[in-house]
């Protein structure tokens, strides 16, 4: 290990460095009239020799992973993803007296009539606004954070493909057991309401893959705003979910990925709706 350390420094950096300050490298910049790189100059020959054994051993440069709250984004999906995308929110989870001390236990409780109603009313929205009618995911945050209350539809044969656990927001008063809801900035509240799901790009969280979301109703005006997005969390797991979430609907990791691969085949926004 050391040896190749060696090996690498002498060839990636001691070399360059010499050239620069004699001023025949290739690396080392020059001003107009021809004079030897400055000394921040030869600063920066030293960390591109660094970074170049560093990369050599397999060993990733960290980036700084600042959100990015100021850039604008636009509806176009890729598959591409910046580091540089940030949107996710941060986390404080409920009161621990809210928290059940045991695991619970999950549920799979439904109300199919209210189901089947939210279809009817989803599959002609999708129509009118030029929507994926294909299938969608429905939210009921009419029963608690540890029932399967996400459900993703399929609207051409009729029936529900699977049911996920999915979190909602912690703030203005929220427990597992009840969500409390807010389309305020800052309520850290799940918003109802119906939403387009937008880009995808890069999280901090998860399987580092979120989904913007632009809320279509008043109730929900203020989520792209209030940087709400689709995405998962390591501490979420399938069995068990999160209660960290500031108002971002949260899945744990396999569903993420799942949800992900439909959303990368669709060619239209796909409608995720938010209800009680």
């Amino acid at each position: 290990m050391y040896s190749f350390i060696v090996s690498q420094f002498m060839k990636n950096c001691f070399l360059p460095i010499f050239l620069a300050v004699v001023g025949l490298g290739s690396c080392a910049a020059t001003s107009e009239n021809g004079q030897v790189a400055s000394e921040e100059s030869l600063t920066d020959v030293l960390y591109q020799c660094v970074d170049s054994i560093t990369i050599e051993q397999g060993v990733p440069r960290v980036e700084n992973e600042e959100e990015n709250e100021t850039e604008e984004w636009s509806d176009e999906r890729t598959d591409e993803i910046s580091e540089n995308e940030g949107g996710d929110d941060g986390w404080k989870g409920f009161e621990d007296d809210d928290v059940p001390q045991e695991r619970p236990i999950i549920k799979d409780d439904i109300d199919i009539r209210k189901i089947r109603e939210k279809v009817r009313e989803a599959k002609k929205f999708v129509a009118q606004n030029g929507m994926n009618q294909d299938w969608c995911l429905l939210l009921d945050f009419s029963y608690d954070l540890y029932t399967r209350r996400l459900i993703v539809y399929d609207l051409k044969s009729n029936e529900i493909i699977r049911r996920e656990l999915v979190s909602h927001g912690n703030g203005g008063g929220s427990t597992p057991s009840k969500p409390v809801f807010s389309n305020v900035e800052g309520s850290f509240c799940s918003s109802l309401g119906k939403y387009k799901i937008g880009k995808r790009a890069y999280s901090n969280w998860g399987i580092h893959v979120h989904y913007k979301l632009h809320g279509l109703e008043p109730t929900n005006s203020n989520a792209f705003r209030r940087i709400i997005v689709l995405h998962s969390y390591a501490s979420a797991y399938c069995d068990y979910p999160t209660t960290a979430s500031n108002g971002c609907p949260i899945v744990c990791d396999d569903v993420m990925r799942y949800l992900d691969e439909k959303l990368k085949q669709t060619t239209k926004p796909t409608l995720l709706w938010i209800f009680e």
